[in-house]
Parts: C-alpha cells; structure tokens; sequence
C-alpha cells in the first residue's frame, strides 16, 4: 500500500494496481447470493477505506498546522486550503544579501544562508571566562547539586517523551513523537537503553543528532535572511534527551534566577514584562490626569 498524490492505493504483487475504492466497487457490483465476492469480503474493503481515509485525514491535518482543532473535526476543504496557505506562505523564491544582490538558484541560496549565520552565531567571547565566573554569586545547596548530579532513569525517559507534542514536525528520521508513545510497549529498552547511555555515561550523541534547518518567513514578501526565522527540526531521541535534562534543571530553577525573569517562568514570555511595564505605565498617567 502507497500513498500517491492525495490516494492511496493498492499493489498487486507487480501486476499493476487498483485502488481500494476500485476494489470496492467491483465488489458490490457482483455482490448476491451466489456472488464471487461475500458480503464478509466487502464489509472487509469498506473497513479498510474508512482507515485510510483516516490516515488521509491525520495528514492533511498534520499538514495544515492547525492546532487549536479538536478531535472528530473531518477532512474538509478548510485543512487543504490551510495546507496550500502554509506552502505558499513558506516558499522562498530568492534571497538578496546586504547590497541587494538577488540569488534564485539554490546552491547561491544554500551558501549565501550559511555564510549569514555563520557570522550571526559566530562568537568572539575571550577563551578564559574564569574572571567574570568567579564573581558569580553561588545559589544552589548541596542537596540542589547532588539532586543535579543524580543518575537518570527510565521514569524520567517515559515522562520527557509523553510531555512532548504528538504531531509535532518531524526530523530526518521521519517519525513523530506521536510513533513513540503509541509503541513505547515496544521500544521503550532500546529507546531508554541508548537515552540512558548518553546521560549517565556520556555516550556521544552525533547518532541522533542530526537536524533539519528550515527557514521560515516572519511575515509576507521577506526576501531577506534578516526577516527569516531559523527553525531546527530534531530527531525524537534527541528531544527525549533534551527534555529529560530540562525537566531536571527546572527543580533548581527557582533558586538561581529572579522574579522578574518572567521568560524562565512556564507559559510566559519575555514580552509579558514589556506588557506590564506599559500597562503600568498607562495607570500612572490616568492617576495624573484624575489628580491622584
């Protein structure tokens, strides 16, 4: 079974193929009594089209990024329609450098994206940082960092990989995190085994750690590289590890940054304070106003 251009069909070892509705068809068509095709055999066809349309379903809507949608919403025009906006939206046709140079072809593009950030993310920090290290005041107890420098385990795996967005975009293996906690049954030894391995013993990670880097326009007729955002697409493993570490660090969080640091705080942004600040602001000027 494939899935081609919006349908899926069906392969006849070879000898050309038919698709499921096809199939279907041709059942009924014949279907009586004394018919070459029982009536188990079409209730079977009909079962098999209701889970490939389902299939067909989950990923138009995959595809549209629709995530405020809930369950038994069906497969309508409005999932394809997003997922052509997105397409369209997302599509860069040429770049043009700091003197408005245009590049269409896309090896031009590919190297003149990673010259920019490589000079973005470059750093030019001095090698010893032990002098502005020293001065930092130290916060964490000894029950924090032996709480820190704890050995991981299983537990700790199950929980980061189910905190994770199902349906999420994938990396280069292809697989959501959605294939993990439906078949954790299965794979849940090798998966922590190799997890395990990297945070208690420090096993390299260049197994799991490549990624997808794609580029996606802060808003409508960006051409340039400053008006791209930098979106990186990472392998399930490698989230799961990421997360593990994460979940540990927020125990101590407290304890290490201020109040008013509202972008460590969860469901908060860095742009919360500048709301605040402004609504604060606008108080204090109606008070004025009023005589207060």
């Amino acid at each position: 079974m494939g899935f081609i251009g919006g349908s899926f069909t069906w392969w006849n070892g070879g000898l050309g193929e038919e698709t499921i509705v096809e199939k279907l068809d041709r059942a009924v068509s014949n279907l009586s009594w004394q018919a070459l095709f029982p009536i188990a055999h079409v209730h079977h066809l009909s079962s098999q089209l209701n889970k490939q349309l389902e299939r067909e379903e989950i990923l138009w809507k995959q595809l549209a990024r629709v995530e405020w949608l809930k369950h038994r919403d069906r497969n309508t025009t409005y999932f394809h329609s997003t997922a052509n906006k997105y397409r369209e939206m997302n599509f860069i046709l040429f770049l043009k450098d700091d003197n408005g140079k245009t590049f269409n072809d896309s090896l031009s593009m590919q190297e003149l994206t990673v010259d920019y950030f490589k000079k973005l993310l470059s750093s030019e920090a001095p090698q010893n940082m032990e002098h502005i290290t020293s001065r930092v005041q130290k916060h964490l107890t000894q029950e924090a960092m032996d709480s820190l420098q704890a050995q991981f385990n299983k537990e700790e795996i199950m929980k980061a990989l189910f905190q994770i967005h199902p349906t999420k975009a994938p990396g280069p293996d292809g697989f959501h995190s959605l294939f993990y906690q439906k078949f954790w049954d299965l794979i849940e030894d090798e998966v922590s085994k190799f997890a395990l391995s990297v945070l208690n013993e420090g096993r390299s990670l260049k197994d799991v750690n490549q990624t997808n880097s794609v580029l996606i326009p802060k808003g409508l007729g960006i051409h340039h590289l400053k008006g791209l955002r930098p979106i990186i697409l990472c392998n399930v493993i490698y989230k799961i590890i990421v997360k593990v570490l994460a979940n540990k660090l927020k125990l101590v969080l407290l304890n290490v940054i201020s109040d008013n640091q509202s972008a460590f705080v969860s469901k908060r942004l860095t742009s919360d304070n500048i709301i605040v600040a402004y609504e604060h602001l606008h108080s204090m000027i109606r008070r004025k106003k009023r005589g207060q």
